[in-house]
């Protein structure tokens, strides 16, 4: 039989665990709101290219966005690891792209084609509310 310190311990270990999983669940959602907020930002619709990133966990979902952006002739980039730079850099999502896993685990196409300042015209450039966290 568990002493009461050890029964304690489990059941704060469980609070914390639903507590977390709360909060996942909440900023999922906002995620999702940001995420449909940002499709129907006029200047998002109307952008030629946009720069969006590979959503994972919490982050804001943008599969759809990237789907919605490609479908309606829109050039997507994604951050993608240079191995000789040795850091992250926009390149193109081209439709016929393979994804290979990044070094975090990120998607990112196999081969890839850089953007080139100034190549983009009219554009929009999203980020993670995460950014600059890995």
């Amino acid at each position: 039989m568990k002493t009461l310190a050890e029964r304690k311990a489990a059941l704060r270990a469980l609070l914390r665990h639903r507590q977390a999983e709360g909060q996942a669940a909440k900023l999922k959602a906002a995620g999702a709101r940001a995420a449909r907020a940002l499709a129907a930002w006029p200047p998002f619709r109307q952008a030629r290219a946009v720069a969006l990133f590979f959503s994972r966990g919490i982050e804001p979902p943008t599969g759809r966005l990237i789907a919605s952006c490609r479908r309606r002739g829109c050039r997507v980039a994604v951050p993608a690891w240079d191995r000789r730079a040795r850091l992250y850099r926009f390149v193109w999502l081209e439709a016929a792209d393979r994804l290979v896993a990044g070094p975090l685990g990120i998607p990112q196409p196999a081969r890839t084609r850089p953007v080139r300042p100034g190549a983009s015209g009219r554009a929009i450039w999203c980020c993670s509310w995460r950014s600059g966290r890995g």
